[in-house]
């Protein structure tokens, strides 16, 4: 009985795991090598802004933000799955986005649905994202701002997106979240 067990854990070494298909599609060496955004693990490219210490994250009003030529170079290497959404209570405040349809739903029926699961940005409560875009129905001394709110959000289908946003990320020194 021994030998066999032996043998097992030899030959464990050598058995190849089996994926799913999704975890097959990874970002090669090559293919971030093209393009200094989405190289892996070099933390001397991260772009601090002066005024930071080293663990401060750039943030959309710092020069250090990405250009929006590479967050279009990010979409386009990620297959259109770069999202840019706006805060789900948007819909209930005066502007371009509102949506009295779906300001309604927001306040009623989305509570026993999996809206709040499915949405890129929600996190299921607004508090973690400073209550800077309530839903709600009176909007009366109120604004709707991005807040806390991601700015972009990548709808990640494979292992390649995930290298991609993990690697864009770091180096731009900008905060990740994942849901």
């Amino acid at each position: 009985m021994i030998s066999k067990a032996v043998s097992l854990l030899i030959l464990v070494p050598f058995v190849n795991a089996v994926n799913f298909p999704y975890e097959s599609v990874q970002l090669s060496g090559l293919d971030a090598s093209r393009n200094p955004d989405f190289s892996f693990g070099d933390s001397s490219r991260a772009n601090t802004p002066r005024s930071c210490t080293p663990v401060c994250k750039v943030r959309p009003d710092d020069a250090a933000w990405p250009a929006v030529e590479q967050w279009a170079k990010l979409n386009e290497t990620l297959g259109g799955r770069l999202l840019k959404p706006r805060p789900v209570g948007a819909a209930c405040y005066p502007g371009p986005n509102f949506d009295n349809t779906t300001c309604s739903f927001l306040l009623g029926a989305a509570t026993s649905s999996s809206f709040f699961l499915d949405d890129p940005l929600s996190v299921l409560t607004q508090w973690p994202e400073d209550s800077t875009c309530l839903v709600t129905q009176n909007t009366t001394g109120r604004n709707c701002t991005q807040g806390a709110f991601p700015y972009y959000v990548v709808n990640a289908s494979s292992v390649r997106d995930i290298q991609l946003a993990v690697n864009f990320a770091r180096n731009h020194n900008i905060r990740l979240n994942i849901k």
